[in-house]
């Protein structure tokens, strides 16, 4: 589950990346600043779901394993 969560975070800052540059370059030199501003909202919102990937990617790793049962710990 965490896995499917880490996957979809890094798809979502990818797309809202591209799209904030996308916007912002396209809409660089237009007089209404509120689409240029709306792309470098979503480019921030793409750093945050990198931040949310890479801390979900650090928990996947070390996060202590479930044990099988009747194992005791070292």
């Amino acid at each position: 589950m965490i896995t499917k969560i880490y996957w979809a975070a890094r798809i979502v800052a990818y797309l809202a990346c591209f799209a904030g540059i996308f916007l912002y370059l396209y809409h660089q030199a237009d007089a209404d600043p509120l689409v240029r501003n709306r792309g470098l909202a979503l480019v921030g919102t793409g750093f945050v779901a990198f931040f949310v990937s890479y801390a979900l990617r650090a928990w996947l790793r070390f996060a202590p394993r479930p044990r099988p049962d009747g194992e005791d710990p070292p």
